[in-house]
């Protein structure tokens, strides 16, 4: 991986929470500090931009918490979590044109809320925009919203979701959460501060039914979540701990939380997690972000992770994402320190004999 740009963040803060886009013209991140949100995207010319996006009700004293972003029926969505003045919280949604790179809101709405807010994650679940927050209250909470409101969910078919004291109800804050679709179900994995971790999952049909669900506590705060595919039509959950290790989960959605491979001890707190293919092989690595300043990147080799690459900074890690930011058909990094953000490209040159391997496959199969 080689480093592309770095753009510098004006306040230097360890608060930080990205959210990455993906639309038909352009795709990109959005990242905040703890006073300011910033959006980064690439021009048509190539370049990689940064620039600061302004919301209501964000002022110079709201100390901002998180943020989730996504696209959703064309238009950029951006839910932000809050400590305002008088020491009251809020969350905070904005819906903008998609195209719209000044940040020029279009709906917005206020929820106020009577805990403190940690984590907010945001999915399209039935064609419905579903807000999950985590915080100080131990519980799950979900909203919905559209163009005219934003409110929590009472009614409708995901309505059985919040009378499920599995989803809804924990021992500790939520400190990380994942969803991922199937063709007939959905998982939905939850992490906790005090490493409970929960793996749920649900027929996917008109009516929100679980099937099974999976339990475990593992050691220290999770500060680290995430359902993927290490081969295709196999979930498997990442699960990353802030006292220095991670496990792997396979074929989570047949066998549960029953087969782990543990990933070697890094020896530090892990901040983040991501899975990229960046050897362009077909198979996913896992990367993960530590405070000591180190992305560390490892592939499954038989039944073992071995690092296989791994790169220094001078801040500790704060998140990191995979983006095909400009479009070019190959996923750049994207790492954001303490100080600002990293967009590394990958070697195209391996990607380049990735492409002439696909050819001279399909080349004899005709």
């Amino acid at each position: 991986m080689e480093l592309r740009s770095f753009h510098e963040l004006s306040n230097y803060t360890n608060i930080y929470s990205l959210s990455t886009f993906d639309i038909k013209s352009k795709r990109g991140c959005v990242i905040n500090t703890c006073k300011n949100v910033h959006r980064l995207w690439c021009s048509k010319e190539g370049e990689v931009k940064l620039v600061k996006l302004n919301f209501p009700r964000i002022y110079a004293d709201t100390e901002i918490l998180g943020n989730a972003g996504m696209c959703w029926k064309s238009m950029l969505v951006t839910c932000i979590i809050c400590r305002n003045r008088n020491n009251t919280f809020s969350m905070n949604l904005y819906i903008r044109r998609a195209d719209d790179v000044t940040g020029m809101t279009e709906h917005s709405f206020a929820q106020d809320l009577d805990f403190v807010p940690y984590k907010v994650y945001m999915r399209d679940l039935d064609d419905e925009l579903i807000i999950f927050l985590g915080g100080s209250d131990c519980r799950l909470h979900l909203y919905k919203a559209d163009f005219e409101y934003l409110s929590p969910v009472v009614s409708g078919p995901l309505e059985s979701l919040t009378r499920d004291d599995e989803l809804i109800q924990h021992q500790a804050p939520v400190m990380a959460m994942h969803t991922q679709r199937n063709i007939t179900f959905i998982l939905i994995g939850i992490a906790c501060q005090n490493g409970d971790t929960k793996l749920l999952k649900y027929s996917h049909n008109k009516q929100w039914n679980k099937e099974a669900s999976w339990h475990v506590i593992l050691d220290g705060p999770i500060s680290g979540l995430l359902l993927f595919k290490l081969e295709a039509g196999i979930s498997d959950l990442l699960v990353a701990s802030a006292v220095g290790y991670a496990v792997v989960y396979r074929d989570v959605a047949q066998e549960g939380l029953a087969r782990k491979n543990i990933i070697p001890c890094t020896q530090d707190a892990i901040t983040c997690v991501v899975t990229s293919d960046i050897d362009f092989d077909g198979q996913r690595e896992i990367i993960l972000g530590t405070y000591n300043q180190t992305v560390c990147c490892y592939k499954l080799k038989g039944n073992v992770f071995e690092l296989i690459w791994s790169k220094t900074f001078p801040q500790p890690i704060m998140s990191i994402c995979e983006l095909d930011i400009n479009r070019d058909g190959i996923f750049e990094l994207i790492v954001v320190t303490m100080y600002g953000i990293s967009v590394f490209s990958p070697d195209f040159e391996a990607a380049l004999e990735k492409l002439r391997n696909i050819k001279n496959s399909l080349d004899k199969a005709i």
